[in-house]
């Protein structure tokens, strides 16, 4: 997706952070994605938002990260509950959800309307043609999409 969009990825890992290999201030962009990691199960994010809040050198990393102007943020499935844990480190994220178990602790899905909002203070690299634009949006345990872009939730329920 990325490498179609001109950009230069590259596949790093948390792991490479941690240990001090590479450094998020040489990068613009991070996609966040689930799948597998610490398994596809509600509170996988959590551990993975604990290796980055318990290491003072990698938190702060983050936190630089989250408050610099010309980055964007992608959190898919397992990477949107790693963000929701990091909302103390995030500009603007006080207000952000936490996922939690369920009565039934069943997956359960519902379906809401967004609409894309316009933000000229933090124009969205996913969303600029899209503005006004209103979708539904399937959300449950594991399928949602958090997208976080220059400090900004573009879009609102």
């Amino acid at each position: 997706m990325f490498s179609n969009g001109n950009a230069d990825p590259s596949r790093d890992t948390r792991t490479d952070i941690l240990s001090g290999r590479i450094s998020l201030s040489s990068f613009k962009g991070i996609a966040a994605c689930g799948g597998f990691s610490y398994g596809d199960v509600l509170g996988a994010g959590q551990g993975w938002a604990k290796s980055v809040l318990l290491h003072p050198q990698t938190r702060a990393q983050f936190a630089e990260f989250f408050t610099r102007a010309d980055t964007f943020t992608l959190g898919i499935c397992n990477g949107c509950q790693f963000l929701s844990r990091l909302k103390e480190i995030i500009p603007g994220a006080q207000n952000w959800p936490s996922f939690e178990r369920n009565i039934s602790e069943q997956y359960e899905a519902r379906v809401c309307m967004v609409e894309v909002l316009d933000d000229p203070q933090a124009p969205s690299v996913f969303l600029h043609e899209m503005v006004g634009t209103t979708m539904p949006i399937a959300t449950g345990t594991w399928l949602h999409i958090l997208l976080l872009i220059n400090q900004h939730t573009l879009m609102k329920s």
